[in-house]
């Protein structure tokens, strides 16, 4: 698989991400438009992953400071549905991951789907609270990865 990286939404690479993300989250999951294309695209890096040329798997990103550490915000992860369960997924993490390392980040943060919380976890993820809370209709709890206590 071949990871491609875009900052903001002119190019393929964001057209290719937003592909992805129209069908996981608004055809599959009812995620309205206006919510899934909320306006931070462009001040937002965009990574795809790619098959044989296809893209099949996107999360968006963008770097904050917290508390003085260089911190990561990951959101919109998609995987298309027919390559789920095959370590499509894991391998757009383990990328991110070290990205964040390389760029001397210290925590990636995301917003989990409950459903979705056992896979994090696989990849280093530990939830911040028991707080469990709505975003577009779907429960979500957040998540933390040390970047600095890397375990993969």
């Amino acid at each position: 698989m071949i990871f491609k990286y875009q900052l903001g939404t002119d190019g393929e690479i964001y057209q290719d991400a937003l592909s992805i993300r129209r069908a996981v989250f608004i055809d599959e999951q009812d995620v309205s438009e206006s919510l899934e294309i909320d306006g931070n695209d462009e001040q937002c890096w965009h990574v795809v992953g790619y098959l044989d040329a296809l893209p099949i798997v996107t999360a968006r990103f963008y770097i904050f400071n917290q508390s003085d550490k260089l911190c990561l915000k990951l959101q919109r992860i998609a995987t298309s549905a027919s390559y789920r369960r095959q370590g499509y997924g894991r391998a757009l993490m383990e990328q991110v991951i070290e990205w964040a390392h390389q760029q001397k980040i210290s925590q990636i943060h995301l917003s989990s789907q409950i459903q979705a919380i056992g896979f994090y976890q696989t990849v280093g993820f530990n939830t911040c609270n028991d707080a469990i809370y709505l975003d577009a209709g779907i429960e979500h709890q957040d998540m933390i990865y040390q970047v600095n206590k890397k375990v993969l």
